[in-house]
């Protein structure tokens, strides 16, 4: 009993997966229909869907020769007045 029980579990969710095109595992789509079994459908697709916790965005890459680039130019065309500023900072262009 507990053998078909898993099996028509196994489908059900299988078959939940492909019709809501959820990107993530299978196990992870259980345990969001075990958390929201006793909740609104609207919370369970929001936790399916949503963003959830904001994630950290990482190290940001700071493109130097880019801003490197940006400066020459700006010396060679006689732009570069802004750079005597102490609150110019060309990593926030």
């Amino acid at each position: 009993m507990q053998l078909y029980i898993a099996l028509i579990m196994y489908c059900l969710v299988t078959l939940l997966k492909q019709k809501t095109g959820y990107q993530g595992s299978q196990l992870d789509l259980k345990r969001y229909i075990g958390v929201s079994l006793y909740e609104l459908l609207l919370s369970f697709a929001r936790k399916l869907y949503g963003k959830g916790k904001r994630q950290p965005r990482g190290r940001r890459k700071v493109d130097h020769d880019r801003i490197y680039q940006e400066t020459l130019r700006q010396v060679i065309s006689g732009e570069a007045d802004h750079l005597n500023d102490l609150t110019y900072d060309p990593v926030m262009l």
